[in-house]
């Protein structure tokens, strides 16, 4: 059974917090941590981007607010990039992971309340079905980066 293209969308905005709740909790798993927010925002950022914004951009309520998540976007893969560059313990490290969270959070509620309701009503459950469809087609045949192994089980020799 497809899942709905919004619903999916929402499922990934819930992994995404339990991540960054991760993060703000615990300590000395910080790169792990980035890897798998980046690989789920990436892909995530290319669903919403090559399916569901130019859906949504083509009806009259939906090109604004795609245009102002199109603003965020860029400004994670800006964040992410600068977290590229930096250490854990780099002083900027978690100013910028912060900075990522807050951005991300954001964008997740105006996608939430502005986007969805919009894509709902204007575009129709049949659209977001089909595009739902097509999202877990991508979504299996997408490459990703190897995933890092498991906390706790990093061998040191």
């Amino acid at each position: 059974m497809t899942i709905r293209a919004t619903e999916q969308l929402k499922r990934d905005h819930r992994a995404l917090r339990d991540l960054f709740s991760e993060y703000l909790s615990t300590r000395g798993h910080e790169l792990q941590l980035l890897r798998e927010i980046r690989t789920r925002l990436e892909l995530h950022s290319q669903l919403e981007e090559e399916l569901f914004y130019p859906a949504l951009a083509e009806v009259e309520r939906g090109l604004e607010r795609v245009q102002a998540a199109q603003r965020d976007h860029r400004e994670v893969r800006e964040l992410l990039d600068e977290l590229s560059l930096l250490k854990p313990d780099d002083e900027a490290f978690d100013r910028t992971m912060r900075q990522l969270i807050q951005v991300v959070e954001a964008h997740v509620a105006l996608e939430e309340s502005a986007l969805f309701p919009v894509a709902r009503d204007d575009l129709g459950t049949g659209r977001l079905d089909e595009m739902g469809e097509e999202m877990e087609l991508r979504r299996l045949t997408t490459p990703r980066p190897p995933v890092p192994p498991a906390r706790g089980s990093e061998h040191h020799p």
